[in-house]
């Protein structure tokens, strides 16, 4: 059976929990992956204390919204994904499903293929930042001389829009393929450390790479 690392009520990352779980199966549109990697983020601090965007809809819920790993079950209606395949996911709204787990069930239109030659730890850890800079950029002349009111925005807006997500993940690919971006990692736990993976990432700290946990799939 897989582990997770889950959560029961909202009490933070002290409360996480590894446990094991049935596999399941992906329904329409759904692909399962063996999880190799996932990244730590400071949203995923926010949402254990039901501080973010979104709230778990029900417990016990696993967290973590970026990892890469092998597919290895594709559900009906889903085309352009082969099993044996490294695929991540991308920054979702994934309520309880998160991707602290050895195995995950994810919409396909949250996943693209890992970038060639790159480590699992590697594509577990440049698409929320890489994204996130290709889209929170402001074009500041423009918004003065036109007397624009900034907002804040979300990044699960832009992968929601399937155009926008394309010209996104096309952008981290090409920077990554040309040497203008690379994957920055502080420091990897194993399985069984997240909860020290996470006393780490909030002491301070002297680098700011990410923070990533190997499941040792």
């Amino acid at each position: 059976m897989p582990r997770a690392w889950v959560i029961h009520d909202y009490s933070g990352y002290q409360g996480l929990s590894l446990e094991k779980f049935d596999e399941e199966t992906p329904g329409p549109g759904e692909i399962r992956m063996r999880i190799e990697a996932f990244a730590l983020n400071w949203g995923d601090i926010d949402l254990m204390r039901d501080r973010y965007s979104f709230s778990f809809p029900e417990f016990p819920a696993r967290i973590s919204m970026e990892a890469a790993g092998i597919v290895d079950a594709i559900g009906p209606d889903v085309t352009g994904i082969e099993t044996g395949d490294r695929y991540c996911t991308l920054p979702y709204f994934y309520y309880n499903r998160g991707a602290s787990s050895e195995s995950l069930i994810i919409n396909a239109r949250y996943v693209t293929k890992a970038p060639e030659g790159f480590s699992a730890v590697e594509s577990a850890s440049i698409w929320m930042q890489y994204i996130t800079a290709y889209f929170p950029e402001l074009p500041i002349v423009d918004m003065f001389q036109t007397n624009a009111v900034f907002h804040p925005y979300s990044l699960f807006n832009y992968i929601e829009d399937s155009a926008m997500c394309a010209k996104g993940t096309t952008f981290v690919y090409d920077a990554l393929a040309s040497g203008a971006i690379a994957p920055r990692i502080d420091r990897v736990y194993p399985m069984e450390g997240y909860r020290e993976a996470w006393d780490y990432l909030k002491a301070p700290r002297r680098t700011h790479g990410k923070v990533v946990v190997e499941t040792g799939i």
